[in-house]
């Protein structure tokens, strides 16, 4: 896998036939997109700080995968469509969340995990 540490306020990741390993560490995290088809995409984002108005992440996983490791104290808006596949969060919502990431996208025959 290719491991790529971004420091940019937006981010465009494509993962085809094979995979990538993301760490962003942008201070003022706006979102971006993520495109994953036949293979998997990891974003770790728990060294990033949230813009202040949030951050939205576009994903399309269609035969393949994302996982998104996310800090703790983000709450996650999951605003995606799936068709044979779908969306898991493995984490416990925050009790008091410092920002809001919304996901958009769809999964087709591919997913989306979520950790913390």
């Amino acid at each position: 896998m290719a491991r790529h540490a971004v420091a940019d306020a937006t981010i465009k990741v494509t993962s085809f036939l094979g995979g990538t390993e993301n760490q962003i560490a942008d201070a003022n995290f706006r979102g971006g997109r993520v495109f994953a088809l036949l293979g998997g995409a990891d974003i770790d984002l728990r060294g990033a700080t949230l813009a202040e108005e949030g951050a939205t992440l576009n994903i399309v996983a269609s035969l393949g995968g994302v996982r998104l490791l996310i800090p703790p104290d983000w709450a996650v808006n999951v605003q995606t469509n799936a068709f044979f596949g779908g969306v898991a969060s493995r984490r416990a919502a925050p009790a008091a969340p410092v920002g809001l990431l919304t996901l958009t996208g769809f999964c087709l025959v591919g997913g989306v995990e979520i950790r913390s």
